[in-house]
């Protein structure tokens, strides 16, 4: 029977039950493919790990979402930018797990559509998925329309497992054309990340630049009157600031003109992030160059 669940992201209180979720998932996948030692290891260091998680809570490598039902949580997706060789610059699911009971409930799906989601308004255009060779529920990820690209050590365990690796195509049509159109326009190209902001995007990692630009957008923009509108972005002092006028984000006016959102009314939350997604995806683009 289907339970009701909820999809959020993770809070500190959720780390000792992720821990958990990653034991239990382990081992009902994975006896038999890796050794029992390591499957122990994790039942013996699920504590410390949960620890470890609390104590880096706030540090913006990862980021979380949990699937909850009744209360209790039980699944994750575990998220991360791409560091793989030739694959940086993209989203990658670093976890999916449910627990067994849990399973058959379409929790997998909506946690890898809460990922894609993300990726999305962080301006991935793509993102990156392994899955062991082995593992038994590999075909959930072949399912979604993904290409498989080849295969890379798997080093977690210290065995000579390897992994596929499933690429996916989930770039946004309409932002794309608009940052194509933009590019039409003198005053818009004339805009780069300069060498200090793309050190800024590095140090601070690209998700506490998408919290700054929802917070930009909302404090800035969302209101139907804006106060100084037209004037209410600075040309210098933030990588947002300089992809807002770059994207004809940076005041009412331009949003009317370019991405046909009306003046006069307050934003949607639909409209935010699209603004976002556009706002994220020059920046990602730029720190490539």
């Amino acid at each position: 029977m289907k339970q009701p669940f909820i999809i959020r992201q993770k809070e500190r209180r959720d780390c000792l039950d992720c821990a958990s979720i990653t034991t239990r998932t382990w081992r009902s996948t994975y006896t038999g493919i890796v050794s029992d030692e390591f499957l122990n290891h994790l039942a013996e260091n699920e504590q410390a790990r949960a620890t470890h998680a609390l104590e880096t809570f706030d540090h913006h490598e990862k980021i979380t979402f949990v699937s909850e039902c009744e209360g209790k949580v039980v699944g994750l997706a575990t998220l991360k930018e791409c560091h793989r060789k030739n694959l940086s610059g993209i989203g990658e699911i670093q976890a999916l797990y449910v627990l067994p009971e849990y399973q058959g409930q379409k929790m997998g799906t909506a946690l890898w559509n809460a990922s894609i989601s993300y990726f999305q308004d962080c301006g991935y255009p793509k993102m990156v998925v392994g899955c062991l060779e082995k593992n038994p529920n590999r075909v959930f990820y072949q399912k979604k329309n993904g290409k498989e690209i080849g295969t890379a050590k798997f080093e977690l365990t210290g065995e000579p497992l390897r992994e596929n690796l499933y690429l996916y195509d989930i770039s946004l049509s309409s932002v794309e054309n608009i940052l194509t159109s933009l590019q039409r326009s003198s005053f818009r190209r004339k805009f780069h990340l300069r060498a200090k902001e793309k050190q800024y995007v590095k140090q601070k990692g690209i998700d506490v630049i998408y919290h700054h630009a929802c917070d930009f957008i909302r404090e800035r923009l969302a209101c139907a009157e804006p106060i100084h509108d037209g004037k209410q972005t600075p040309m210098k002092g933030h990588p947002v600031f300089l992809a807002q006028h770059a994207t004809a984000t940076c005041c009412r006016g331009c949003l009317e003109k370019w991405h046909h959102i009306p003046k006069h009314r307050a934003l949607t939350e639909e409209e935010i992030q699209y603004i976002v997604r556009v706002i994220m995806r020059w920046i990602q683009k730029e720190r490539v160059i």
